[in-house]
């Protein structure tokens, strides 16, 4: 779990190293602010925010089982439509160093879920009582609802106006990722069909073991030079 912690700093230090990479620091700070003023936003984030609140209201072994699943819904799904924006990107040649930082993210997130996964796991084994039929309806009926979240999310940021990747492509990959992650908890899945990743081209970003990459392989790519001036000194 302190491994676990570290990687997401990294990660925060990550998006915001491209910020202050491409924009003015008065843009970061409206772009590190829109979780307050953007209602699609908000609403995503408080589905899980509040999922969280009834382990720390009561900490149960129910409602620790209960904030393990919105754990996965979090790391595994919620990030997964702007995974696949970036790495679209650089399938059209934009910001692939970016998309490098991206596979590193998403590697990480990956572990995550496994681990989640297997702590969900023994969990239940400890204590078989909690395996229970209300369990795998609450599982399958959030991931369900996460997923609408998410489609919503990538619709309003996406849509169809980004060369190469269309929202019904979108909206299939995140029933498909919803799916996927519900099945790996033991519950069923929330979406008739999805059984195929619709997006096949991800893999090919998605799944590169960069840890078998030379450090001298990798090409050195630059947008613009970071400065004070942009704040990365603040970082």
């Amino acid at each position: 779990m302190i491994i676990l912690a570290q990687q997401e700093v990294i990660h925060n230090h990550s998006y915001s190293y491209v910020l202050s990479s491409i924009v003015s620091k008065s843009k970061q700070e409206e772009v590190f602010d829109y979780w307050r003023t953007e209602p699609i936003l908000r609403k995503r984030n408080e589905f899980i925010t509040d999922g969280y609140k009834g382990f720390a209201e009561n900490p149960s072994i129910e409602n620790l089982l209960h904030s393990i699943v919105y754990d996965v819904i979090l790391e595994g799904l919620f990030f997964y439509s702007g995974f696949a924006f970036f790495y679209n990107l650089a399938r059209n040649q934009k910001m692939v160093g970016t998309s490098t930082m991206i596979n590193y993210i998403n590697r990480d997130e990956q572990l995550h879920v496994g681990l989640f996964e297997k702590i969900f796991k023994e969990i239940l084994r400890e204590n078989p009582e909690y395996d229970t039929e209300s369990l795998r309806e609450f599982g399958t009926a959030a991931f369900q609802e996460a997923a609408r979240l998410e489609i919503e999310w990538a619709d309003y940021i996406i849509g169809n106006e980004v060369v190469g990747l269309l929202m019904s492509d979108v909206e299939a990959y995140i029933k498909f990722m919803a799916n996927k992650r519900a099945e790996q908890l033991g519950f069923n899945a929330p979406f008739e069909g999805h059984r195929t990743n619709p997006l096949r081209w991800i893999i090919a970003y998605q799944e590169v073991d960069l840890g078998k990459t030379d450090f001298f392989e990798q090409k050195s790519r630059q947008y613009t030079k970071t400065s004070a001036e942009n704040g990365f000194d603040e970082l």
